[in-house]
């Protein structure tokens, strides 16, 4: 990335990384002489080779004396420094490094960059000959201890121990038994005992540097490179060798203050997190599951990751309908309650499962709470949309979205809740488009195709529908891409292909009551009377389990009323429909569902009034003309201009929303 500047000659752009590395040496040789000025000493060792991990482990300052003399010649006063060492005796072909070294000793520490501390602890290596001299000056100068690391490297020509070979293991041993001198030498000069817990921790973060460095330099070798290695290069390079696990006072509080003291757990939790912001990808949530529970080994007290082992357990609850992982998922997140009532992750949780349970203002009062404690969180703006939108606040549930949007529009889940609240509204080729945009930032997200698929089919173009629900189950054989190919069949008319879809989606999710009664729907059309009324009581058993979790779902219930109607049943089919509108009286869907309902149980004139308010609401006029259920309402003379009207504000519902 690249930075406009100013010169004489008019504006030239360097690279970012010049200015941020800048910034990070400056402000590292800004704490090396505080150290200095405090008549504190620090670690001399070198870039190549170093300790600096337990070094750091005892909070031992550390210096560079390489990068010291080469900060001498990027200010430009390198000579300075070489002259006064060779005046007092070092030869003009003896290593600049080192002369300039020198010099800075005898300067009792000043630097173009401020002062650096003289040593506690010289560590050379064998890396280069030049090292070991560099340290005798060290040692005579400060008669501070100096330990030589003999790496063993290849000790003769073309010969490298190899791993599991014996020579491997006695270098290996050798090469661990330097590391424990170094080690006491640090517990006997700091007088503070190696902390092996904070040594992992520091090593934790050093290999997410070298993972970033590493990363850093893929990047480049793409045509045209990223950046310019002779000058961002080499400042990378030297911020990932000398700077790594170096931290600010700032930084140190921003790591102090994560939830978690523990290394692993922190790792496994964010592991865990990455998992759940892509749960449409089939196992993740029980992966999820898998890495929250070790991180709760490592740390019991680790109040976000007790939430998010809330949400992934309800996740698994929708994946399976098994009421053990909805009580998994209330117990997680009132734990994490308990540990931390401001934690936002937890209050979101919470409004997950209250909406889930069928308690919505719940679910709206710990949004909110989410919302205060975290105003920019396209997390709760998320949630709260959807909760508007289960309201009836269809405008609102829009703004919420948008808004969530803005907060972070390269998130594939802000346009999906994009999309939704669109889809709930009628406004289906908006719909589409923000599922479309979806599926570009995630081309392997099912779940993005199956509903860029629905809103066209709920646009009336089933032929556009089609690949999409074939590319959500090329991606990931989900049941819902299934049933609703299977619908674009039955519209068709391809019966058989109807029923293999529905099959197919019934073995992929059995526990879903509305795609078992698609299912018996298809097989009723084929002439199987018999096996259409067994799908459809499977339904309502299906149906009123999941009910036993959220009584008051207005899909469970409509579902259950639509198949009783479908048996015969009417009372108790009125009375299931009564029970839906009163849970879902603002939803479009669940307007429509009790409007077949009633066309199904002999009143047409009450299916067309329910029909012309699911309309307002926004559902499909296009499904309307498709439904068999709906068969006596078409017959209706207030049917058709019911339907044009409907049309027509669809038009300007779309019109409005470009």
């Amino acid at each position: 990335m690249a930075m406009e500047t100013a010169n004489g000659d008019g504006k030239i752009f360097v690279g970012r990384g010049v200015y941020d590395g800048a910034r990070l040496f400056r402000e590292w040789f800004d704490g090396l002489t505080e150290v200095a000025k405090r008549g504190e000493t620090a670690a001399y060792c070198f870039v190549a080779g170093n300790l600096i991990e337990i070094l750091r482990t005892f909070d031992i300052p550390v210096t560079f004396p390489e990068i010291n003399s080469l900060q001498t010649a990027f200010r430009h006063v390198s000579k300075n420094y070489l002259e006064e060492a060779e005046d007092y005796g070092y030869s003009p072909d003896i290593c600049g490094y080192v002369k300039i070294g020198v010099a800075i000793q005898r300067r009792n520490g000043e630097h173009p960059m401020g002062w650096i501390p003289k040593p506690k602890l010289a560590l050379l290596n064998n890396y280069c000959n030049t090292f070991l001299k560099w340290g005798e000056i060290w040692e005579r100068t400060y008669d501070c201890p100096v330990v030589s690391l003999d790496y063993p490297m290849t000790r003769s020509a073309g010969e490298v121990a190899r791993p599991g070979t014996d020579k491997f293991n006695y270098e290996k041993d050798y090469l661990k038994g330097q590391i424990q001198e170094v080690i006491e030498i640090c517990e006997r000069i700091t007088g503070k005992k190696f902390d092996i817990d904070k040594f992992r921790q520091i090593l934790t973060w050093s290999n997410e540097v070298n993972r970033g460095w590493k990363r850093v330099v893929e990047l480049n070798k793409n045509k045209p490179a990223v950046f310019n290695a002779l000058t961002d290069g080499t400042v990378y390079m030297g911020v990932a060798n000398a700077l790594r696990v170096s931290i600010t006072p700032a930084e140190r509080a921003r790591i102090d203050a994560r939830p978690t003291a523990s290394p692993s757990a922190w790792e496994e939790y964010i592991s865990a997190l990455a998992l759940l912001d892509r749960v449409d990808r089939p196992g993740n949530a029980e992966r999820a599951v898998a890495h929250l529970e070790a991180a709760l080994r490592a740390d019991s007290r680790f109040a976000t990751a007790h939430a998010a082992l809330g949400r992934a357990c309800w996740d698994r609850y929708r994946e399976t309908g098994e009421v053990v992982w909805a009580d998994r998922s209330r117990d997680a997140v009132q734990e994490a309650l308990r540990l931390a009532p401001d934690a936002v992750e937890a209050r979101l949780a919470l409004a997950v499962i209250y909406r889930g349970r069928g308690k919505p203002k719940e679910a709206l009062e710990e949004t909110r709470k989410a919302l205060a404690l975290r105003p920019n969180s396209d997390d709760a703006l998320r949630q709260l949309a959807y909760l508007l939108l289960d309201s009836g606040e269809g405008d609102a549930a829009l703004d919420a979205a948008r808004r969530a949007l803005a907060k972070r529009p390269g998130f594939g889940e802000n346009h999906n809740a994009l999309g939704w609240v669109l889809f709930q509204k009628g406004q289906f080729g908006e719909a589409a488009a923000a599922y479309r945009r979806q599926t570009e930032l995630q081309p392997d997200n099912a779940w993005a195709f199956q509903m860029l698929g629905t809103s066209r089919m709920m646009q009336g173009d089933l032929d556009g529908a089609i690949a999409p629900y074939r590319e959500a189950i090329r991606l990931a054989p989900d049941a819902r891409a299934w049933a609703n190919l299977g619908s674009v069949y039955y519209a068709r008319g391809r019966l058989p292909d109807a029923v293999r879809a529905y099959e197919e989606a019934v073995r992929l999710e059995p526990v879903s009551g509305t795609i078992r009664r698609s299912l018996g729907d298809a097989r009723a059309k084929t002439g199987d009377a018999a096996g259409a009324r067994a799908d459809w009581r499977a339904a309502i058993t299906l149906s009123r389990t999941a009910l036993s979790t959220n009584p008051r779902d207005p899909r469970q219930l409509k579902n259950v009323a639509i198949c009783l109607a479908k048996l015969g049943e009417r009372e108790q089919a009125l009375r299931a429909a009564g029970q839906a509108l009163e849970a879902g009286p603002a939803s479009a869907d669940t307007r429509y569902g009790v409007a077949m309902v009633h066309a199904l149980v002999g009143d047409p004139q009450q299916a067309l009034a329910l029909l012309g308010q699911a309309f307002e609401l926004g559902a499909s006029p296009s499904l309307a003309e498709q439904d068999d259920e709906l068969a006596a309402v078409r017959a209706l003379p207030g049917f058709r201009p019911l339907l044009e009207k409907a049309k027509l504000l669809h038009t300007k519902e779309v019109k409005r929303a470009s």
